[in-house]
């Protein structure tokens, strides 16, 4: 975006490549790190992990990565000078902001919102912050928040979703945090040429009738996607692939139909 020469163009592209695949690496190895630091407090009703060498850069990420994989308000800690930072992500419904105002006591500073976070605080309060933030979240954690759950807008016919339907969603746009995209309910449909794809297989791809559909970090459910029918959380999009344009599903969750 700030060269109109084709050469210079090609070399910012390559810089932001290879800068966009050492953030990829560092934010794996991270991942993997605070997975395992999660592992030990099951029993929980937050994750609070801390690591000194945790790239600042990346702890966002990984709050998000351990909040979707145990579903519960999560912090992560790295060490930023003297101190120490964290990036705090809730689940919804919980104000993670209100529970970390709770414990301020223990902070130097703090700011965000409802559902991320970021603080900082000194070494020798990192344990009663940790073991304050975790009583005050068991104590106001719902247990209808603890459960993951996704709101869909409408239950739709498969045959709904095709090209007019895309059009007429267009005007709805730009979606984000304040004009979600739609999400439609689709019930008892068969998925077939189903296939794990990506580097660790960890996403999903098939079909739902004609459409092909790719599910982010759904590798593991190709189980349950074999079921005979399955009641799914769609999203209708198009794929830019080769110079052709093609609809595409964006599958958000599956269940076994009743």
């Amino acid at each position: 975006m700030t060269t109109s020469e084709d050469e210079k163009a090609r070399e910012l592209a390559q810089e932001i490549e290879a800068f966009n695949k050492e953030r990829r690496s560092t934010e794996q190895q991270v991942t993997e790190e605070a997975l395992k630091l999660a592992e030990a407090e099951a029993d929980c009703a937050s994750t609070v992990v801390r690591a000194p060498h945790w790239h600042k850069g990346v702890i966002g990420i990984v709050a998000s990565r351990l909040q979707a994989t145990y579903y519960r308000p999560t912090l992560v800690f790295t060490q930023s000078g003297t101190q120490w930072a964290a990036s705090a992500r809730s689940v919804k419904g919980y104000d993670v902001h209100a529970a970390i105002e709770a414990c301020q006591q223990h902070l130097i500073q703090f700011g965000g919102h409802a559902y991320a976070a970021g603080i900082t605080l000194s070494e020798e309060q990192y344990e009663p912050f940790k073991a304050a933030f975790e009583a005050h979240v068991r104590q106001t954690l719902k247990p209808e928040q603890q459960e993951p759950s996704i709101t869909y807008d409408i239950e739709i016919e498969p045959q709904l979703l095709d090209l007019k339907t895309f059009r007429l969603l267009q005007r709805f746009q730009p979606f984000g945090p304040d004009n979600a995209e739609p999400i439609f309910l689709l019930r008892a449909v068969r998925l077939s040429q189903l296939q794990c794809v990506g580097a660790e297989g960890q996403h999903l791809r098939g079909k739902l009738g004609n459409l092909p559909f790719i599910a982010f970090k759904m590798g593991q459910q190709l189980d349950l996607a074999k079921e005979s029918r399955v009641d799914v959380l769609v999203t209708l999009g198009m794929n830019h692939f080769n110079d052709r344009a093609s609809l595409q599903l964006q599958l958000k969750d599956l269940r076994p139909s009743d």
